[in-house]
């Protein structure tokens, strides 16, 4: 049997303003390289960047939004993949964490507690420190 086959995708904003999927720029150690895609057959550099994974799941495409950030995008697509073969292979896997609950703001709450609370969502999202480059 054969699992579903898992592909990276960097969505780009081109120069005319329209965004798109590419195919990301792998260097020859194996790993990407951050930010860049292949655009009309060529290597670019794009400041905005996001890696994508495309899959199929019953039949269905299925995007999944990852992150800005290369190396946690190809673990991404690693985990994904060996959690499809393991399905298809019949190995029961423990299921993936959810994410935190949105936490209420009480009138009077210090500011420090809502702070920390977000940067918890933010941190499970992978998104800290990319949005300040």
């Amino acid at each position: 049997m054969s699992f579903p086959k898992v592909t990276l995708y960097v969505q780009v904003h081109l120069s005319d303003g329209r965004r798109t999927y590419l195919k990301p720029v792998i260097s020859g150690n194996k790993k990407l390289k951050e930010g860049w895609a292949y655009l009309k057959g060529q290597p670019q550099r794009f400041d905005v960047a996001i890696y994508y994974l495309r899959y199929r799941k019953a039949g269905k495409p299925v995007w999944q939004r990852l992150t800005r950030d290369a190396e946690q995008a190809l673990a991404a697509k690693r985990q994904l993949e060996t959690r499809l073969r393991a399905v298809v292979e019949g190995i029961e896997l423990a299921p993936v964490p959810k994410a935190p609950e949105p936490v209420q703001s009480p009138p009077g709450r210090p500011i420090l507690d809502c702070i920390k609370s977000y940067l918890d969502e933010i941190a499970y999202s992978g998104e800290v420190g990319h949005r300040f480059r």
